[in-house]
């Protein structure tokens, strides 16, 4: 049948009438069977029962793909081979606002005609499936892990090797104390395209899916363990097209991967949980393990699990903590269990929850649905919660239409709460898993340093000519982009002759004419004294400035100088969040063009519990703006990992796909401690 989105939204029955959601499948090898087959081809969807289906790129021919369950220990062969004939099954459009175009609406309008627009979306068009899987989370090789311009194209096909054992690091603090970690247990990898370029299209297309490592403590600890009461959910958002391209057209079921002039991030209106838009889940009154995973482009979630007597309950009723507590982060599962942050769970794109809802609880105390929604404006700034109401109130200005992302519906029979009888609040886990020193003393002495800033600039547009473009006023055009600025001490990258803060570059000055400005930024930190941070490197293209000695631990601070939250990905380890902190601009606001910033002594913040275990992707907020936007302070997050398995060339990035395809993406490289006493004139230590 035909109908609107808005015919498809307003409706009190907004989950009745989605479809019932049925288990994943899972792909589970075997003890004599180490190999996997993930065949990467086009298919058909159905994401809602009153939509066409709808065209899309999967793995084996699911959206999203098969969840595979691999045991600790285990090491198994993957086989990719790319399936897919044709180009992209969906529309890329960029929209302007000042044409009257939403990227959180359906259809195209408002299209912008900029001719760098116009040529993004006809390259777009032709693109062909030219992919890269990457497994996200896991400690693989490099020749393995999804290098971005290693591509597949069409009809070839590759083998990769993952391990799955977990790892024991030492750690040698200053007093020369010897401590020892594990890595987590039962963690929920997942995997995805990342492809150089067109990681924002190709996932959006359909490729990704959850990958779980099961470990014996799972069942020790009678937790939920690859049965029913196990549920893979898989979260993200999509627009979809209508036929005469407006937004109150008929929808055609077809995709539209819509973003607006800048920065290019998509948020959209409908959401999917597991491939299905609003749907319903059939649980029995028992425990049950959730593992959540925003496999969005952009967009953040924060969830609430809300308590509802009928389906038309006026006032659904947030869970209280005895009912639903995470158990585990992206790495594994936690020392025990921890309440949810009081505003709600947050999960950045990449980011995973593992979760457990009591519906035995929420049954005996006479609820008979569980909905799930999302307060989390788009884009995200890590702002909190204004007030409850915000929850179930749909907020078109933040690029949240539909705040509704699920139901649980609960089935007859007998409440059953409580795991084999336990209360799940603050239930007791990982007996192996320790808390890595915050102290800076009680850190390992020899471990490495990065300073990383986040940062928006307005980079020159050019002609063919390689002149640059004007606008009708005659000042330059520009365009927004995001880099990470990879920064070292300014008598290092002076020795290195890799300082761009000394490096000129084209720019724009405050009239937007045409200037030379500071290719990067200096940093200066009062709890640093002495020591001027300045940028040796922000493309994708500049060498790679970091060396992690293999074996060793390594410790970033991530300082976000731009306006949004954005989520923070290593590859190759997990790590541990060991502060959150706010660093105030020394002498007062400055311009966020400005190219030097000047830090006091920073503020301490508060980690929530949910964030203290093993991650690999870690959210960095931004810090406060005055109304003319000048940096009033910035928010600096502090992580330490241990790269001890594989050596070799490996990214971080920011997680926004968006993001990362436009240069938010950095190399760096480990190597063994013997090699890198013989390299002092070939990287930077």
């Amino acid at each position: 049948m035909a109908i609107t989105f808005a015919e498809l939204i307003n409706s009190a029955d907004l989950f009745d009438r989605a479809a019932l959601m049925p288990r994943p499948g899972r792909v589970r090898p075997g003890p004599g069977d180490h190999a996997v087959v993930l065949d990467q081809v086009e298919g058909c969807a159905l994401i809602h029962p009153q939509l066409p289906a709808t065209p899309a790129w999967t793995y084996a021919g699911l959206l999203p793909g098969p969840v595979l369950e691999v045991r600790a220990r285990q090491t198994v062969e993957a086989v990719h081979r790319n399936r897919i004939a044709g180009t992209l099954p969906y529309r890329h459009v960029v929209v302007d606002e000042a044409a009257g175009g939403s990227m959180n609406d359906p259809g195209s309008e408002g299209e912008s005609v900029a001719e760098e627009d116009v040529h993004e979306a006809m390259a777009a068009a032709e693109l062909n499936a030219y992919t890269v899987v990457h497994l996200h989370g896991g400690p693989t090789a490099p020749d393995s892990d999804g290098w971005a311009e290693n591509v597949i194209g069409p009809g070839g096909e590759r083998e990769d090797e993952y391990e799955f054992a977990r790892e024991t690091w030492s750690m040698t603090d200053h007093d020369g104390v010897v401590s020892h970690f594990r890595s987590g247990a039962a963690p929920a990898y997942w995997y995805h395209d990342h492809a150089m370029a067109a990681t924002r299209f190709n996932v959006y297309a359909g490729l990704a899916g959850a990958w779980l490592v099961r470990d014996p403590l799972e069942r020790r600890l009678g937790l939920p363990t690859g049965t029913r009461r196990e549920i893979p959910l898989v979260l993200a958002d999509r627009n979809l097209d209508t036929a005469d391209g407006t937004a109150t057209g008929l929808l055609n079921g077809r995709l539209l991967h819509k973003v607006q002039v800048g920065v290019r991030e998509c948020f959209a209106p409908v959401n999917l949980v597991n491939g299905l838009a609003w749907p319903r889940c059939r649980v029995s009154p028992q425990v049950h393990r959730l593992r959540l995973l925003n496999g969005a482009n952009a967009r953040f979630y924060r969830l609430h699990f809300l308590g509802m007597r009928t389906t038309d309950d006026p006032q659904p009723t947030p869970l209280p903590s005895r009912m639903v507590q995470q158990i585990g982060t992206d790495g594994g599962l936690l020392g025990a269990a921890v309440d949810l942050p009081g505003d709600g769970l947050v999960l950045a794109p990449g980011e995973r929850a593992d979760v457990l809802v009591d519906f035995g609880l929420a049954a005996a105390a006479g609820y008979r649905y569980v909905a799930v929604y999302n307060s989390a404006a788009a884009p995200f700034n890590g702002a909190p919660l204004g007030s409850p109401a915000e929850v179930t109130t749909p907020d078109p200005d933040g690029f949240r239409t539909v705040p509704q992302l699920m139901r649980f519906d609960l089935r007859g029979g007998a409440p059953e709460a409580g795991l084999g009888g336990r209360a799940i609040r603050h239930l007791p886990l990982d007996p192996e898993f320790r808390r890595v020193p915050t102290d800076h003393h009680a850190m390992p002495h020899d471990h490495g340093h990065s300073v990383i800033a986040l940062r928006e600039e307005d980079i020159v547009l050019r002609g063919p000519d390689g002149q640059p473009l004007l606008n009708p006023d005659g000042t330059v055009r520009t365009q927004l982009m995001l880099f990470l600025h990879e920064l070292q001490p300014e008598d290092v990258a002076n020795r290195s002759g890799c300082n761009l803060h000394d490096s000129l570059v084209d720019g724009v000055d405050a009239a937007g004419n045409l200037a030379k400005v500071p290719a990067g930024v200096a940093l200066e930190f009062a709890d640093r004294p002495g020591v001027r941070w300045v940028t040796v490197g922000k493309r994708f293209g500049d060498s790679s400035m970091t060396q992690v000695i293999q074996g060793s631990w390594h410790l970033w601070r991530v300082v976000n100088l731009s306006p949004d939250t954005h989520p923070f990905h290593i590859h190759l380890t997990q790590f541990q969040l060991t502060a959150r902190a706010t660093l105030p601009v020394l002498g007062g606001p400055v311009s966020p063009a400005s190219d030097t910033f000047t830090f006091a002594a920073p503020v301490p913040g508060v980690l929530d519990a949910n964030e203290t275990g093993w991650k690999d992707t870690a959210r960095v907020n931004p810090g406060e703006r005055t109304v003319d936007d000048d940096i009033v302070s910035a928010e600096v997050v502090t992580l330490l990992g241990c790269f001890a398995r594989h050596a070799g060339l490996y990214m971080y990035h920011c997680h926004i796909l968006e993001h990362e395809d436009v240069e938010m993406m950095r190399p760096f490289t480990v190597v063994p401690s013997d090699l890198a006493a013989l390299m002092g004139g070939h990287g930077a230590h």
